[in-house]
């Protein structure tokens, strides 16, 4: 994947997430406020375009997740790996963490696929 000022955050977050460190670190919203592009998320932060991209391929090169596609990942797995990677971290309460399993899921579910590419 090329990664553009146009490229949209959640895009470039769900096929690579080594990358969703780089977003935290800069405070760039890639779940909820992610379906805008890059660009826009640039200029809200301060941050030069090449400068994040340099980060992003960086991320993505120096991880062992690159290699998993995940948007071709069942639902289940990509659902699971987010909320152990990146909501476990958060709360320290085992109910919260599983309520926010299930309501991913209860989302997922609730969406109907994307058309075939």
């Amino acid at each position: 994947m090329e990664i553009r000022p146009q490229t949209q955050i959640a895009e470039v977050a769900s096929a690579h997430p080594a990358i969703i460190r780089v977003f935290q670190r800069h405070g760039v919203d890639f779940c909820c406020g992610g379906k805008r592009p890059l660009s826009e998320a640039c200029g809200e932060k301060g941050l030069a375009f090449e400068d994040l991209r340099r980060e992003l391929a960086a991320a993505i090169a120096g991880s062992p997740e690159s290699q998993r596609s995940w948007p071709e990942a069942p639902l289940d797995q990509l659902v699971s790996f987010i909320v152990d990677r990146y909501h476990q971290r958060h709360d320290g309460r085992g109910k919260i963490r599983i309520r926010s399993r299930s309501r991913l899921a209860e989302l997922a579910e609730a969406t109907p696929p994307p058309p075939d590419r």
